[in-house]
């Protein structure tokens, strides 16, 4: 018996200690970390809000942690405890709960954040937690250009590692390209050939697009986006034409400022954001024209655009009665996103095919494009605008130096026809087919490098190619004419002199013919 007693005995012990073993285990792995995967540069910090007795995962007895002031939440919320401040918490209402308990936070029951950067972010550790409900959020002032506020609650009965969501969104500007292929294009209002680098005739209408996305609303009571875009004077912005469409469906609770109020070109406000699907595209359509103070050549026509959009839940503007803004609150805003757009110049010199040194003056042509339109030019060869008839085309003239030229192309096909060949000189009896080849680098990667977006310029005429210079995006060739008479055509006067002579020859054989007859019955 006494036998069996020391040996319950020693089990007991052995229980014992097993079991304050584990509680030390259990007590080892307190306090606990917060592991936070997210964005580079944030600064984060932990306040505890609730804490209690722990027992598994479950926390009881809520009194107020030591990272907030408890007795003013209490004042605010009409509550005579942490308990019952706890009790009332759903995920409907925690925003407003989170907003109170921001207001009353101790600075001296912080834990800040330590971050290391990685390939997909920085991962960054708040240690040192004892259990309980913690608000975890950027340190004031410490939020990075371009990102939006984070606020968070987490219950820490363990480690915890969170992924928060962000209320970040992306920005794109695009410019649609009318003739060359465009790599891995966005859809626009004018088709999926938007890209970053275009080129155009001076006079064209030039579509334009900004693109971003509805982000996560939920912390916020009201959410503007301001889109920021910067033409230079070679492109003129037309308002008229701007739509705006939320996930396909047409936007108009917009303001247009003109010019923006940091001096950009225009600003155009979305209002109110609230109660629109996070993710669904936010697409503004809009076109400018290429003027006749457009760059020829390098360095192109440069466009760029930002957004500014709120990201701050605690201060998301207020409106008036009447829903306009009195203010728009905390906002930040994405990097300036470049596209470009390129226009050239034809330079033409008219010479002597014998002596190619010898200019001649006074040749008139008109230039056709692809589409069978001929162009109209101003008095400084600067493009005005293209016609269907040949007559209401632009004469363009040989000067004293044979010289010509028609400023604002854009890259493709073309006919020089001769309409008047210099006195003394045959008129080219066809059309002179010439191609305009510049290489542009139509993708989505274009990070406002002109000569990167430029890297050639050619011209081809008669199947011979030349180098144009891309710096003044000029190209140039010579057109040949020759002395002497011009042979006669089909239809023309030659062919009719041709028919008289054979008609005579003819009449004469007939007469002939008839004589002889005659000759010989007289015989």
């Amino acid at each position: 018996m006494t036998t069996m007693k020391k040996l319950v005995s020693l089990v007991l012990a052995v229980l014992m200690l097993c079991i304050s073993a584990a509680a030390l285990a259990t007590e080892a792995e307190t306090p606990y970390t917060i592991t936070i995967n997210g964005d580079d540069g944030h600064t984060y910090e932990a306040y505890q809000i609730f804490g209690g007795d722990l027992s598994g995962d479950v926390l009881s007895n809520i009194v107020w942690g030591n990272g907030v002031n408890g007795e003013a939440v209490q004042t605010k919320t009409e509550k005579a405890s942490a308990q019952e401040v706890a009790d009332l918490l759903t995920s409907d209402n925690l925003d407003e709960y989170m907003a109170i308990f921001e207001e009353n936070l101790l600075a001296s029951g912080v834990k800040t954040s330590t971050g290391v950067a990685g390939e997909d972010g920085t991962t960054y550790t708040i240690e040192g937690l004892e259990p309980g409900y913690y608000l975890i959020k950027d340190a004031d002032g410490s939020v990075p250009v371009g990102h939006a506020y984070t606020k968070f609650m987490a219950k820490v009965v363990k480690n915890v590692t969170a992924s928060p969501k962000t209320d970040n969104t992306t920005h794109e500007k695009k410019v649609y390209e009318n003739v060359k292929p465009v790599t891995n294009g966005k859809t626009g209002a004018a088709g999926n050939k938007y890209n970053d680098v275009a080129d155009y005739c001076i006079g064209d209408t030039v579509p334009f697009a900004l693109y971003s996305t509805v982000p996560d609303t939920t912390h916020y009571d009201h959410y503007v986006m301001i889109f920021h875009d910067v033409m230079e004077a070679g492109l003129e912005f037309d308002p008229a034409s701007i739509k705006v469409t939320i996930g396909g469906n047409e936007y108009t609770n917009i303001t247009l400022v003109q010019p923006g109020t940091d001096g950009c070109t225009f600003e155009l406000k979305l209002n109110e954001l609230k109660g629109y699907t996070a993710g669904e595209e936010i697409r503004v359509d809009f076109n400018a024209t290429l003027t006749d103070e457009a760059v020829i050549g390098l360095d192109g026509n440069p466009n760029k655009s930002k957004l500014e959009f709120s990201n701050n839940p605690n201060n998301d503007g207020t409106v008036d009665e009447n829903g306009e803004y009195i203010d728009d609150g905390d906002t930040t805003e994405t990097p300036w996103d470049h596209v470009v757009v390129f226009t050239y110049e034809l330079d033409v010199t008219k010479v002597d095919g014998a002596d190619t040194a010898k200019k001649l003056q006074g040749a008139e042509f008109v230039l056709q494009n692809a589409a069978g339109k001929y162009v109209t030019v101003d008095a400084s060869g600067i493009v005005t605008g293209w016609v269907e008839a040949k007559e209401q085309a632009s004469k363009l003239t040989s000067d004293a130096d044979g010289f010509f030229k028609v400023v604002g192309l854009d890259d493709g096909e073309y006919k020089l026809e001769e309409t008047k060949a210099p006195e003394g000189y045959n008129l080219l009896a066809d059309p002179i087919a010439i191609k305009v080849s510049a290489t542009t680098i139509n993708d989505q990667n274009y990070t406002g490098t002109p000569s990167a977006a430029l890297t050639a310029l050619n011209i081809e005429v008669g199947g011979s190619t030349a180098a144009g210079d891309t710096a003044t995006g000029v190209v140039s060739t010579t057109v040949n004419n020759n002395v002497g008479a011009t042979l006669p055509e089909t239809g023309g006067i030659g062919t009719t002199i041709f028919y008289v002579v054979g008609g005579v020859l003819v009449l004469a054989a007939i007469v002939l013919l008839v004589t002889k007859r005659r000759v010989g019955e007289e015989n």
